[in-house]
Parts: structure tokens; C-alpha cells; sequence
């Protein structure tokens, strides 16, 4: 959220208006997060009724009323964890594994982690769950074309992010012995 507050420090010096600015940003990502819920419900099969049942009852909870519209980690950790389960899904859904997914997945664990470490054991347990219902299918096709211009974009991403996931966690590591500081 520090790009956007830099881009309304130029516009204006309100602090009631940054605050709202960054709450309404939060919410716009906390509804994205609805919307992959809802692709996730189309992946496994379910219902239009369950689905409209399910982002009725996560609207009405606590996490979309009162996180959602706060300023914090977990509202873009959340959508980032969300976009790895449908990742995840489309990779059981597939023949074989492709490398544009397992690169998708791959981008969005790392952000999902340097956004908020303790998604750790969460994407841990997809990645589990999701060798063991895939492992009668391991064939991968490589599926990413440099020289089209997305799977370019999606390989630099990957590259960009795996560096400053490696840099963050392993300086880390090195200098306080934990992934956490």
C-alpha cells in the first residue's frame, strides 16, 4: 500500500482522504478476492445457488466488513492465496502440468509470502494437497513461448520476484535465523 500513499502524497496532504483512498483500495482488492472465490466455486462444479450462497455468507462475516476495510497485509495476502487455489485447481483439473501454471502458482506463492509470511504453511499444505491428487499424472508439457509477449512478462515476474523472495527471506535467514523478523 506504500506505492499508492506515494502517488496520493503528489495529489494531496489530507490525511482523511490518504486514509480513505487506502481503505477504498483495500476494499477493491478484498472484493477481487470474492470474485476468485467465485471462480474457484465454477472450477470445482458448484452450483450458481451455492455459489451466490457462499459469497452471500462470506459478505456478511467479519473478514469483508470489518478487515476488508481496514489497512493491512492480510487483505492482498488473502486474494494472492486465493489466485494460488485457483492456480492449483486448474493445474488438477489439466492433463499434465504445464510450466505456464506451475510459473503462475510460482509468482503468486512468492508474493503471497513476501506480502504476509505466515501464508507459509497454508500454500505448504495446497502445494501437499495438490502432489498427492496430481501424482498419477506427472507429465509436464512446457507450454511458455518467449516470444510471446505475456509468457515473457510472466517469466521476467517470476525472475524479478524470485530474486527479491530470495534476497528478503534469505537475508532473513542469514541475519536473524528466522524467515520473520
Amino acid at each position: 500500500m506504500s506505492f499508492p500513499l506515494r502517488a496520493m502524497f503528489a495529489i494531496t496532504g489530507s490525511l482523511y482522504a490518504q486514509v480513505l483512498m487506502l481503505r477504498l483500495i483495500s476494499l477493491a482488492i478484498g472484493l477481487a478476492g470474492i470474485f476468485v472465490v467465485r471462480r474457484i466455486l465454477r472450477q470445482i462444479g458448484a452450483s450458481r445457488f451455492v455459489q451466490h450462497c457462499v459469497i452471500f455468507l462470506i459478505s456478511l462475516t467479519g473478514m469483508m466488513v470489518w478487515l476488508y476495510s481496514s489497512i493491512n497485509y492480510d487483505v492482498p495476502a488473502t486474494l494472492l492465496y486465493l489466485l494460488c487455489v485457483s492456480v492449483a485447481l486448474s493445474i488438477l483439473q489439466g492433463k499434465g502440468i504445464t510450466t505456464k501454471r506451475l510459473a503462475l502458482f510460482a509468482l503468486l506463492a512468492m508474493l503471497c509470502v513476501l506480502t504476509k509470511v505466515t501464508f507459509i504453511p497454508f500454500l505448504a499444505l495446497l502445494v501437499v494437497i495438490t502432489v498427492f491428487l496430481k501424482r498419477r499424472d506427472w507429465h509436464f508439457s512446457q507450454n511458455l513461448q518467449p516470444k510471446n509477449l505475456k509468457h515473457l512478462l510472466l517469466i521476467l515476474a517470476v525472475l524479478v520476484t524470485g530474486l527479491l523472495f530470495v534476497e528478503r527471506t534469505g537475508g532473513n535467514i542469514i541475519k536473524y535465523h528466522q524467515i520473520e523478523v
